[in-house]
């Protein structure tokens, strides 16, 4: 089964994170579609699309209880926090505090008691 009997918080850190991982693959996809210098893009491209697999793979085995995936993502989680306060001091954008806000979200609720139960 997928995780059909996972709490509601699990559910939602993992679609978050898979949602995540769709935004970094949609990015990957752009950078090689409109960059003017393939060797520069085709090797970012590849980084990103296997920094999307490793992050819908811990996504996936979130849902599947899975203990190691909780460091995965929560690694994930901090640094997109450390990327996002610099946006947004920076820029000021709305994305950037949405992006911060979201994965805030997500590393709080990654350690809460429902998680840490179902991954037990």
């Amino acid at each position: 089964m997928l995780g059909y009997n996972a709490p509601t918080a699990v559910k939602t850190v993992s679609v978050l994170v898979f949602l995540q991982a769709l935004c970094i693959s949609v990015y990957a996809v752009l950078l090689t579609v409109f960059a003017t210098d393939l060797a520069v893009g085709l090797p970012l491209t590849f980084c990103f699309i296997a920094i999307a697999l490793c992050l819908g793979w811990s996504a996936y085995a979130l849902l599947k209880a899975r203990g190691y995936a909780r460091s995965l993502i929560l690694v994930w989680q901090l640094f997109i926090i450390i990327i996002a306060i610099q946006a947004v001091i920076v820029s000021g954008h709305i994305l950037a505090l949405i992006v911060l806000l979201s994965a805030g979200v997500n590393t709080i609720v990654l350690f809460s008691s429902t998680v840490s139960k179902y991954l037990q």
